[in-house]
């Protein structure tokens, strides 16, 4: 993942931050969903799937990324999981 999020600093032209942090971070978030499927997310977010991505890439943009990402595949949660997210945001 950090090779992911190092090519999402460079495609938005932002400078990088603490890299280990960020995913140690999305790892604790997103800890049922395998590695693959939040590394194809960072991508789609870094190539603007999600949007044009402003300012510097933070932690929280990435999640939205990994979030976006999951709510084209809802398969790839299980309805615990989702619902324990939801209500996180709450």
């Amino acid at each position: 993942m950090s090779n992911s999020i190092a090519v999402a600093f460079e495609r938005t032209n932002t400078l990088p931050r603490k890299i280990d942090g960020m995913v140690k971070d999305v790892n604790e978030e997103f800890q049922n969903v395998d590695i693959f499927h939040i590394q194809k997310a960072i991508r789609k977010g870094s190539l603007g799937f999600y949007g044009k991505t402003f300012g510097e890439i933070s932690t929280q943009e990435i999640c939205i990324w990994v979030i976006k990402y999951l709510e084209e595949h809802p398969e790839l949660e299980s309805m615990a999981d989702r619902v324990e997210r939801l209500n996180k945001i709450k």
